[in-house]
């Protein structure tokens, strides 16, 4: 319904308009839409206004060149140049002079006497009120079409031909969406063109053309007295645009206002997808960014290939495809696809000759979207095509500057670097806006992880005092290289068994949370403890975590580096399944019962929440940026998710395990075990059993193969409790005390 467009809506505007290449004299990006009930004032509705009027201008075009071009004379004439009904012989003579001059164009001098003529009285000549039921029935039906059009606006965010979206021969995709934009511009300017030429000489674009090719000095704009009007009022108001703009742009240097900055444009962005140790290198790997369904593979070079997971033949999931080579082969039929997308084999094509036809089609390539490498992750732009390899190259990713930038176990410096918590990654079924929320929360840790991490019965569980930075050296954009991002100093106590520390965080757009610790008081002989989370958002109410802890300095503790070699990965994972866990029972229902609020009543977040105290600063500081700057985050209008069981919401094997590979074999190795120690437990058990039957307590035998079975037993149902901490856990806050 409305909601449901309004969402498709956001992702128009935030994740950028087809064509914007940041051109917008007149501020119109800076325009929001307005309240659920009124989503055509504001950008959503001028970006389908511009499409819809460059669509009609598009078909103008055709039909301009094509009257002109088989004939039929001026293009203004063609419409009348036909009887519209039997016995109206006026109809030629009259209707273009209603038409042209009501409009005050009249630019073919035959007509020079219509505007006395209808400002004598204009009395219809008979059989001409047939025509006029004519237009009357014809603007009726193009109403009807109208509100469907805008009635499929509200519920769809754009719209279409009875149906939105309209789209018959599948042709919708990033690049297709810019090529009819950047056409239905050009189309408009075409027919401002072809008016002003009319106006002008009185002949159509195809004469013009003509005559200009034939004397190009005395057939241009500035050879007539009307063109030469013409420039120089389009001189004139591009003169006066750029005073305005000067005089703007003094006047907020002098006052000390910056100027509006464009929206934050959440596709034009680098995204952490993946840890690189989390991907198995001879398969194709399915991820979901922004909403888009894209599939990951690496090829025989080392390259990381990022498609959109769909086959061009007939939409097959690639993601379900194999690797061969260096091509990524959908297994429905066998197409093969190499770097950029492109379309290498089509197995049922005729010869060698039909193979290369077929695969030098547009339409064989399937959508590529820009990948890097960098610090042990695997980054993907978020919009696809060769321009967007353009400004993906122009623009690198958000990374760590305290951390090498190929290497994680060194800083820039040389400092060695340990991984105190191997990389985990997991996918969640919580709102990107709710998860950045909580990252800037400081306040939360010690009791929504205690029992696990924290310790909220500690005297300073509470303390979380958070201040702005002061030092500009300091700032996100400082710190980040120019990346934008909110920058807080906070006193809080760092988990169980841990000392209260003075730590610097960094929230990053789009999606990182740093934690930095100086010399941290538990960590003698360590420069800093860096906590790197990346908040990754998928699809409206989900997103995905990668989470790392860092150590550095040259005289590290034996016990960080003991356990960073030595704890095994799924062991480390698991304690960060429960920690997540914990936050994550209680923020999948806080974005329910907000968004649901909010669809309510209208209110928002900011109405809702009650925070009285300095320890939610960072808080509000990074909601009021997502609902400036970033236009309310990367889904704005999302609908709330159905409330889910806690099962649902922590269930670690399809939200993690399944994709890990040490979880994944530590999981089929715990269970492998628990039916080998199950088996030997029940056999030691029987002959246990018989043994004492037969020896009548005369012997040890039977005493050490009970004891066998026990330990077996044992064996069985730690692997057995292993197994179901990898794959399901219902979290209960008060079961953790």
């Amino acid at each position: 319904m409305v909601e449901k467009g309004l969402q498709n809506l956001s992702y128009v505007v935030v994740l950028c308009a087809a064509g914007d290449r940041g051109f917008d004299p007149l501020r119109l990006a800076t325009i929001k839409p307005s309240a659920v009930a009124n989503p055509e004032d504001g950008l959503p509705w001028l970006l389908e206004g511009e499409l819809y009027n460059g669509r009609v201008a598009m078909l103008a075009v055709v039909g301009i060149l094509a009257v002109e071009f088989l004939g039929k004379g001026p293009w203004w004439k063609a419409p009348f140049a036909v009887d519209y009904a039997p016995g109206i012989p006026a109809t030629r003579d009259v209707i273009p002079h209603v038409w042209q001059c009501n409009f005050g164009f009249c630019p073919d001098q035959a007509y020079s006497g219509a505007q006395n003529y209808i400002n004598s009285g204009f009395s219809l000549a008979p059989g001409v009120d047939k025509y006029w039921a004519v237009v009357f029935v014809a603007h009726a039906i193009y109403g009807a079409f109208e509100w469907t059009r805008y009635r499929n606006f509200l519920r769809q965010g754009e719209t279409g031909l009875v149906v939105a979206p309209f789209d018959p021969l599948n042709l919708r995709n990033d690049y297709r969406r810019q090529s009819e934009v950047r056409n239905a511009r050009l189309a408009m300017l075409a027919n401002l063109g072809f008016w002003s030429q009319a106006a002008v000489t009185g002949k159509g674009p195809l004469q013009n053309l003509s005559d200009h090719l034939a004397d190009p000095v005395n057939n241009n704009i500035l050879a007539t007295g009307a063109g030469q009007k013409v420039a120089a009022w389009l001189v004139g108001i591009v003169v006066l645009l750029g005073a305005v703009e000067v005089a703007r742009s003094r006047s907020d240097k002098d006052t000390g206002t910056p100027q509006e900055a464009a929206p934050f444009c959440w596709s034009k962005q680098w995204y952490a997808v993946s840890l690189l140790e989390a991907l198995e290198l001879k398969k194709p790997h399915p991820i979901k960014l922004l909403g888009k369904e894209l599939v990951l593979w690496r090829d025989t070079s080392g390259t990381w290939q990022c498609f959109e997971d769909r086959c061009s033949h007939r939409q097959a999931p690639l993601s379900e495809g194999r690797v061969l080579g260096d091509t990524l082969m959908c297994s429905y039929h066998g197409w093969q696809f190499a770097q950029g997308g492109r379309c290498v084999n089509v197995p049922q094509a005729e010869g060698t000759r039909g193979n290369e036809r077929a695969c030098a089609s547009p339409r064989s390539c399937v959508a590529s979207f820009p990948t890097t490498v960098k610090q042990g992750i695997v980054w993907v732009w978020a919009e696809p095509g060769p321009l967007a390899a353009i400004e993906a190259a122009a623009k690198g990713p958000t990374l760590i500057p305290w951390i090498s930038e190929d290497d994680v176990t060194r800083t820039p410096e040389g400092v060695p670097v340990i991984t105190v918590v191997p990389g985990m990654q997991r996918d969640l079924p919580i709102s990107y806006e709710h998860q950045m929320e909580n990252l800037a929360d400081p306040a939360h840790f010690n009791f929504a992880h205690h029992g696990v991490a924290g310790d909220m019965l500690h005297e300073s569980a509470g303390t979380a005092h958070v201040e702005a930075v002061t030092s500009d050296e300091e700032t996100a954009p400082a710190v980040f290289d120019g990346a934008e991002g909110l920058a807080y100093w906070v006193d809080m106590l760092m988990g169980v068994g841990r000392s209260v520390e003075h730590n610097l965080h960094h929230i990053v757009f789009p999606g990182l949370f740093t934690l930095k610790t100086f010399t941290p008081k538990d960590f003698p002989g360590v420069d800093w403890e860096l906590l790197e989370i990346h908040a990754v958002p998928t699809e409206p109410g989900h997103v995905r975590l990668l989470v790392r802890v860092f150590l550095a300095g040259h005289n590290l503790p034996l016990m960080p580096r003991l356990v960073s070699k030595y704890i095994p990965t799924w062991l480390s994972h698991i304690r960060g399944l429960e920690i997540t866990d914990g936050d994550t029972v209680i923020l999948s229902e806080q974005d329910r019962i907000t968004r649901s609020e909010t669809e309510r009543s209208g209110q928002e977040w900011s109405k809702q929440y009650y925070m009285p105290t300095s320890s939610d600063r960072l808080v509000v500081a990074t909601r009021k940026w997502l609902d400036s700057r970033g236009g309310g985050g990367p889904f704005p209008s999302a609908r709330p998710l159905p409330a889910m069981t806690n099962e649902q919401m922590t269930d670690r094997y399809s939200q993690h395990t399944s994709d890990c590979p040490s979880c994944s074999a530590a999981l089929r190795n715990f269970r492998a075990l628990r039916v080998m120690a199950g088996g030997l437990s029940v056999a030691f058990l029987g002959a246990a059993i018989t043994n004492a039957s037969i020896t009548a307590g005369r012997s040890l035998a039977p005493v050490w193969l009970a004891a066998a079975a026990a330990v077996l037993g044992a064996v069985a149902a730690a692997a057995h409790n292993y197994a179901q901490r990898l794959v399901l856990a219902r979290y209960h806050h008060y079961e953790h005390n």
